[in-house]
């Protein structure tokens, strides 16, 4: 009876193995940003990103450290704090945008502040992603207005 019940115990608390994989395709979907793509460039996107997940009060972008990848918040939240303001996005945003186009140490830095999943991007990636999505261009746009930086520095024909 014992051994049945450890065996009992054992198999109900055995977690299933995480499979992110199958679901990637799915949380790019969600991204008002790839809504203008078509199932075959969303999977395409979906097998380039990698997923990363973070707790609450870890660091994900250090202030002044190398940054090659933007950040797309698939679920959770992120602090981004530089010169003293702060801003917080969630679910559908990304971060790290502005490191990766200007070329420089990243300003700002960025912590979860809930359990957080990211979907990381590459540099190369990015940038050929922004070449084909207007949608980014914009919200690329858009986050440095909101940040006082001028658009054109990072887009060409942005001004």
């Amino acid at each position: 009876l014992m051994e049945d019940l450890s065996a009992r115990r054992a198999a109900a608390e055995t977690r299933p193995r995480l499979d992110i994989a199958l679901q990637r395709t799915a949380l790019v979907r969600q991204f008002p940003l790839f809504s203008e793509f078509d199932d075959r460039a969303l999977k395409r996107l979906g097998r380039a990103l990698e997923p990363r997940y973070v707790n609450a009060g870890d660091v994900v972008i250090r202030k002044d450290s190398a940054t090659k990848s933007v950040f797309f918040i698939a679920s959770g939240a992120v602090e981004l704090r530089s010169a003293g303001q702060t801003w917080r996005l969630g679910r559908g945003e990304m971060f790290g945008q502005m490191a990766v186009l200007m070329r420089k140490s990243p300003r700002a830095e960025a912590s979860a502040i809930a359990p957080t999943t990211l979907l990381v991007l590459d540099e190369e990636r990015f940038r050929r992603l922004l070449d084909r999505s207007k949608a980014l261009r914009e919200a690329v746009r858009a986050s440095a207005e909101k940040r006082g930086i001028d658009p054109s520095s990072l887009l060409p024909g942005a001004g």
